[in-house]
């Protein structure tokens, strides 16, 4: 009586996407196994300690190495995780310190104790400092994208749309703001104001592309199934 043998995966593409910042590889693997992907995932930039994965085939979020992958080309969504508390990492607490001395010199002696700076500072010390001081910057950014949503929005009723803002159209400005608020990425409110411009885009792109009936590009495609899968 003959054996029967476990089916064999071939090797297929692996479209890999960072919600953050949009960074995208893609990958020809025959791992079953995100045990026996994440080597691959790491190699390519990717820092799965500081990541949540899901592929898109069964919709299904990878936390297990024993976790089994679909059989064909797929893509594996990343997105930043988050401490139960909502706490920011100790590299995105820098991150966010930076960011808002940038709007505050003055505050910069707050972030300093006993004569150390916040790198020689313990995790949970810089994370309170965070907690503490930076909530007022983050309010500015939040209220800075506010007017740049509300003035692209505007823009649309304009007839010499194309003309303005250097020639612009409104989904290449989303498209600047995005690439401008990503620099801000160490503050709390930074995944929502992303997530917010993001359906703006989707708002202004739709609008203008209808008329000439283009196709969705792939990045607009992995950027919008990543959306509908809450990453």
């Amino acid at each position: 009586m003959s054996e029967v043998q476990a089916p064999v995966t071939t090797e297929r593409e692996i479209t890999i996407y960072a919600t953050r910042g949009g960074q995208m590889k893609k990958i020809m693997t025959s791992a079953t196994t995100w045990g026996e992907l994440q080597p691959l995932v790491r190699r390519e930039g990717f820092d799965l300690s500081s990541l949540l994965a899901a592929e898109n085939i069964n919709k299904s979020d990878l936390v297990n190495d024993l976790a089994v992958l679909p059989t064909t080309a797929f893509r594996l969504f990343l997105r930043p995780k988050q401490t139960k508390s909502g706490a920011l990492d100790r590299k995105e607490c820098f991150a966010a310190i930076k960011a808002h001395i940038a709007v505050y010199p003055a505050d910069k002696p707050k972030f300093t104790i006993d004569g150390k700076n916040m790198t020689q500072l313990s995790t949970q010390v810089v994370q309170d400092l965070v907690a503490k001081y930076c909530k007022k910057s983050t309010t500015q950014v939040v209220e800075t994208v506010k007017q740049v949503v509300e003035s692209v929005k505007e823009s649309k009723t304009v007839s010499n749309v194309v003309s303005e803002s250097r020639g612009l159209t409104n989904a290449e400005r989303v498209e600047e703001a995005l690439k401008l608020v990503a620099s801000l990425s160490g503050f709390y409110a930074y995944e929502k104001v992303e997530k917010h411009l993001n359906k703006l885009y989707d708002e202004v792109s739709t609008e203008e592309l209808a008329p000439q009936m283009a196709e969705e590009s792939e990045e607009d495609a992995i950027r919008r199934e990543a959306r509908e899968m809450g990453y």
